[in-house]
């Protein structure tokens, strides 16, 4: 039997949004109302804007680090205004190369910077 855990509106919840196999592209969407938050403490901006600076539907290209500096991957940042988006909440999504261990590790640092694990049912919406 699938376990879903349960997350209140105001929780910020990260999770790997594609296939866990290789590929070409793989996503980590954060979901909550701290979502650009939590990405600006990963994602750098190669032309110094933050996420707060773009509109809603807008993609910046930079870099996601971890909690030490170390460089994780190059990432485009997907930047949804709620409530206009997939959950209806503030949604980033951290586009990187593909594949397991890419994905994982920032996944890992997204949930370092204080997203909680989204568990089953990944970045869907709640209520």
């Amino acid at each position: 039997m699938e376990r879903f855990t349960y997350h209140a509106p105001g929780d910020t919840i990260a999770a790997i949004s594609t296939a866990q196999a290789p590929a070409a592209i793989g996503v980590v969407r954060i979901s909550g109302p701290r979502a650009r938050e939590v990405a600006g403490r990963v994602f750098v901006s190669a032309h110094g804007k933050t996420l707060d600076d773009i509109r809603g539907y807008r993609a910046l290209f930079g870099h996601a680090h971890d909690a030490d500096g170390a460089l994780i991957d190059e990432v485009i940042a997907l930047n949804f205004r709620a409530p206009a988006s997939f959950t209806g909440e503030d949604v980033v999504e951290l586009s990187c190369h593909g594949g397991l261990y890419v994905t994982r590790r920032l996944l890992r640092a997204v949930l370092r910077a204080g997203a909680a694990p989204a568990g089953a049912g990944g970045g869907a919406p709640r209520g």
